[in-house]
């Protein structure tokens, strides 16, 4: 049984273990542990109260120099039937073993904590520094991607210790061993295991064929750079590629 890696999905891969963290944690009663939480898959997570009931949707991510979460700005306005946003320390919520995040919040507490207010509406759905400028790392500009992924999230290809966010991936350009473009990622399919198994690719216009989306294997592949200035190889050739089967997801979900 396999999963396919939407784009939408943004999941940290270890590249040393091929593991996928996820957001949960070892205890529901336990504040979560930082540095474990990609803080770009955090926007649009609801936030509900002891009851279950919705106190909120993030709204944007607040992180340190190293880029562990700090804190969250969570928009309170139907909750509270007024529109106001509030920034909660990642400290205070907690996260079940359903990735179900908490808060003690009362309404009453929210409808008295100061509002929050962007230093730039631009920075809305955005990871922030704590001073609510956008995160990158190393620098002050914005940490989109430039050479795959959708880049909403403010998060790299590559992390700075090695790893990869594998729904970065998507619409990374694909090479063979004499820089020849082979085509984009279009997805990430991880193996039931949850380790990596491989990254779809069109080749047809590689090929001169059509459409001909094959799956080619990651221990196959190669990853060179940093962030986003990445470079994904593969060493084939076009017969090797014209003699794959043609990918197909209902297939790979059997």
């Amino acid at each position: 049984m396999k999963t396919l890696l939407k784009l939408t999905t943004a999941v940290g891969l270890v590249i040393g273990s091929l593991a996928l963290p996820t957001m949960a944690f070892a205890d529901s009663t336990e504040t979560p542990a930082m540095g474990t939480v990609d803080a770009g898959t955090l926007i649009g997570k609801n936030v509900v109260d002891a009851k279950g009931d919705t106190v909120g949707e993030i709204d944007s991510v607040m992180v340190d120099a190293n880029g562990k979460v700090k804190s969250v700005v969570v928009d309170v306005s139907g909750w509270l039937q007024t529109e106001k946003l509030i920034s909660l320390p990642w400290k205070g919520l907690t996260v079940t073993d359903n990735n179900v995040i908490t808060s003690r919040l009362t309404q009453e507490e929210a409808k008295q904590a100061a509002a929050y207010a962007y230093v730039d509406e631009g920075n809305r759905r955005k990871v922030l520094t704590e001073k609510g400028q956008v995160y990158a790392e190393g620098s002050d500009a914005d940490m989109t991607t430039s050479s795959g992924g959708d880049g909403t999230m403010g998060t790299p290809v590559k992390n700075p210790d090695g790893s990869i966010n594998a729904s970065q991936l998507v619409g990374v350009n694909i090479e063979n061993g004499d820089g020849d473009k082979l085509g984009e990622v279009g997805e990430v399919v991880i193996a039931s295991d949850g380790g990596l198994q491989g990254v779809v690719v069109d080749v047809g216009g590689f090929l001169g064929i059509g459409t001909h989306p094959v799956l080619l294997n990651w221990k196959d592949m190669k990853i060179s750079g940093n962030g986003d200035d990445i470079k994904a190889i593969v060493n084939t050739t076009k017969d090797n590629l014209k003699s794959l089967p043609e990918y197909k997801a209902d297939a790979a979900s059997n």
